[in-house]
């Protein structure tokens, strides 16, 4: 499914939030290398630059595009992205979740409903959503694009990874070109 109409983010402000790690930088900044620049890997390196690390991300597609469907933000997720400053901006994407209704598939008659609301934010700290996978993305390729520790390398098929620090060249990715 492709979606048409993904925000633009580069000029929304990220809210203002107490630092990761409670300010602590590493005290031997590490050159962090991550495949792939999906969710996992631009959440991945938001969280490890913040610790005053170097992170290259690689991603084999040519341009981030706006590929996806509708995705649930759970309570766990949402209050990572309050804590990455993200509160704002994800309302502006989001669709606040009252509740979940289950059908029966063959005849659409109601099932079951589950209550959310309010009642999950008290229970577990943080609200439920709904939100477009490209809008999600957008949402965090944004907050990646404001650190000066992360670079992203497009057009990098990743086609051997040697791990190993003891082999010869130590660990290093094999790209196609």
């Amino acid at each position: 499914m492709t979606h048409t109409c993904v925000p633009d983010f580069s000029s929304a402000p990220i809210d203002p939030v107490p630092p990761l790690h409670n300010g602590r930088k590493a005290a031997l900044p590490l050159d962090v290398l991550i495949v792939g620049c999906g969710l996992g890997g631009l959440s991945a390196a938001h969280t490890i630059a913040q610790a005053g690390h170097r992170v290259t991300l690689l991603e084999s597609t040519t341009a981030l595009g706006n590929v996806g469907a509708g995705i649930q933000v759970s309570p766990n997720i949402t209050r990572l992205l309050h804590r990455w400053g993200l509160v704002s901006a994800l309302r502006t994407i989001a669709v606040y979740a009252e509740g979940f209704e289950f059908r029966r598939y063959s005849t659409g008659e109601c099932v079951g409903f589950t209550r959310w609301g309010t009642e999950i934010e008290i229970t577990h700290g943080a609200a439920y959503y709904y939100v477009h996978r490209a809008d999600f993305h957008s949402l965090l390729h944004h907050l990646v694009r404001q650190s000066a520790n992360i670079e992203i390398r497009l057009g990098c098929t990743v086609v051997d990874v040697e791990p190993d620090p003891d082999v010869y060249g130590r660990p290093c990715v094999t790209l196609a070109t």
